[in-house]
């Protein structure tokens, strides 16, 4: 009896085994399911970030922006924004590219363009084009984990915003609040770290990041920031992606200069994040999004419209 019994105890050690590392998988698909379907029936009506402030959903932090040598995209994006009794109106335009060296590693150079209607209660409006502040960056992976149709990576990034924005003024005369500035009057650096998940047509992103703005002009400025986001995409097909997720950006009260604070600037805002992505061709890539803040507690006078955007990438 007891000889029998032995023999078969390897059998259920390894059938234990295996079910112990297929755990996680089979969690990660319910909380994938579940917060799907949770965030897809969210409304869409509410608000979004500043067209500058929302966060890049086109490449997941596995590494998959990197799979070519070269990447170019073009990002399109719109929305409103209001501080005190002054509204802009942005259409901003991105160009990035791209380029790794090696495998694990991105270097990137993006130049925004924006075309802005800037109107101010009482005192009209005007349409001027600016340039928006240049960013270089590099995208390294940390760590990865492949083990058949399941892979996991820890991404991080740095990167550093230059003030090739101009400091913006209104009709009046009168410089902007910070909280509408086309830039940052600042040299910016930034770290944020990556987390990704993949498994079959389910991927989750997740990621946090701060902003150091080290102010070097007298003009508007914003402060420190904390950003985070997370991802859900599932992918029927390799032609059609859907995603879904929440943004977060935490910001304290910006400067209208040196030791004067603005008092319309800053707080918080929680975004709803809905995209869907096209690959038509294996190296072509096209996307449309919608970021719908449903939290805003932001200092002052302010407000932030829903942001539309819409994308354009192609790797080589």
């Amino acid at each position: 009896m007891s000889g029998g019994h032995d023999a078969e105890t390897p059998i259920v050690v390894r059938r234990s085994a295996r079910y112990r590392r297929g755990e996680p998988k089979r969690a990660f698909f319910l909380l994938a399911v579940a917060a799907f379907l949770l965030i897809a029936a969210v409304p869409s009506r509410a608000f979004a970030c500043t067209v500058c402030a929302n966060p890049s959903t086109t490449a997941l932090a596995d590494g998959s922006s990197r799979q070519t040598r070269h990447r170019l995209q073009l990002d399109f994006l719109v929305g409103i924004t209001r501080a005190g009794d002054t509204q802009a109106d942005d259409r901003r335009l991105e160009l990035l590219y791209g380029f790794a060296p090696i495998p694990k590693l991105e270097l990137s150079l993006a130049v925004p363009l924006l075309i802005r209607t800037i109107a101010t209660r009482g005192a009209g409006e005007k349409t001027e084009p600016t340039p928006g502040d240049m960013e270089v960056a590099a995208t390294g992976t940390l760590w990865s984990l492949h083990e058949g149709s399941f892979s996991e990576a820890f991404t991080l990034r740095g990167g550093i915003k230059l003030p090739t924005a101009p400091p913006e003024r209104d009709v009046r005369g009168v410089l902007l609040s910070s909280a509408l500035q086309p830039g940052c009057n600042s040299v910016t650096p930034d770290l944020s770290l990556s987390y990704s998940l993949h498994e079959k047509i389910w991927s989750f992103s997740g990621d946090g990041g701060l902003y150091f703005p080290i102010s070097v002009r007298t003009a508007p400025h914003a402060g420190a920031s904390i950003r985070s986001s997370a991802l859900f995409e599932i992918a029927p097909s390799k032609y059609f992606a859907l995603r879904a997720g929440v943004a977060t950006r935490l910001d304290p009260s910006g400067e209208l200069r040196s030791d004067v604070p603005d008092p319309n600037s800053g707080g918080f805002v929680g975004s709803i994040i809905n995209e869907v992505d096209v690959k038509p061709v294996q190296r072509l890539e096209l996307g449309v999004s919608l970021y719908s803040p449903v939290l805003q507690f932001l200092h002052g006078d302010q407000h932030v419209g829903t942001t539309f955007g819409a994308h354009v990438a192609i790797r080589l």
